[in-house]
């Protein structure tokens, strides 16, 4: 039962969590800090899609991290994609929290990326 009710809870999330990971280099971690309003339209929809990523995967990471769905399952699905996610993130997220003063922002995610990135298997 536990086993369908994670591909059922990540089913939607799926398309998004694979989605490439080079569309979070496409506006510099000074200007994703700033925001959309201050990097000029051509990279509105950059920001958006990055903001998007980062918070679809944070909110998989919750799920993962609650024990919601099954982290066997969801590692073999997903587990390259959050930790390259969070790596090729991180600037970002560090200035974006410092910008924000939210120290948690994205925590689960970080906390998911650290924990499947010393690992090969579960």
């Amino acid at each position: 039962q536990r086993l369908h009710n994670t591909a059922e809870l990540l089913s939607p999330y799926y398309d998004r969590l694979i989605a490439p990971i080079d569309a979070l280099r496409i506006v510099s971690a000074d200007e994703f800090a700033q925001g959309a309003a201050v990097v000029g339209l051509e990279k509105v929809a950059a920001y958006d899609a990055v903001l998007r990523y980062l918070n679809s995967l944070e909110y998989v990471s919750v799920l993962i991290n609650t024990g919601t769905i099954d982290e066997r399952v969801a590692a073999k699905l997903i587990r390259g994609t959050v930790v390259a996610a969070f790596r090729t993130s991180i600037e970002y997220v560090m200035k974006v929290r410092a910008a924000t003063n939210n120290p948690r922002l994205y925590q689960e995610l970080e906390t998911l990326a650290h924990r499947w990135g010393g690992q090969r298997d579960i």
